[in-house]
């Protein structure tokens, strides 16, 4: 199975994507491990400050040491060079507030899960368009 699948599957099979971001590495850490202990297997933590990219820098490696079956993702990636400075942090998947294609792009090719590719539209236009806009865009940039 596919990182991207496993990914989904995990996301889907615990009903919810918790995510949060604190300026705080030790609150960071120690709201990770409350979440691991609660039976969270997937997380969002967001890039929202001066301190987020040190934060899930060591999130990354008390989850290595840690959790090792635990999927950290990172949200707010809204530029190409942000997605690559996380992926070689070691995020497992990529929230985006809207639809970046370069951002998508480079999740494809790195089979990564980028995901709210439709939240742009997804208020704006009628299901079916917004449905068959979905396809596009997911056969294009995921992949599938």
């Amino acid at each position: 199975m596919s990182k991207i699948h496993i990914v989904i599957n995990t996301i889907v099979q615990q009903g919810m994507l918790p995510l949060y971001f604190h300026a705080d590495e030790n609150t960071s850490i120690e709201v990770l491990r409350a979440l691991y202990r609660a039976g969270i297997k997937a997380v969002e933590y967001t890039s929202r400050g001066e301190t987020a990219a040190n934060n899930f820098t060591k999130m990354v490696a008390i989850r290595n040491a840690e959790m090792p079956d635990l999927l950290l993702g990172i949200g707010t990636i809204k530029t190409k060079k942000q997605a690559e400075k996380y992926i070689e942090i070691g995020a497992d998947f990529f929230i985006s507030p809207g639809f970046v294609p370069e951002v998508a792009a480079l999740l494809k090719e790195k089979e990564m899960l980028q995901s709210r590719l439709y939240d742009s539209y997804r208020n704006y236009c009628c299901r079916e368009f917004r449905d068959t806009i979905h396809q596009i865009i997911s056969r294009k940039y995921v992949g599938f």
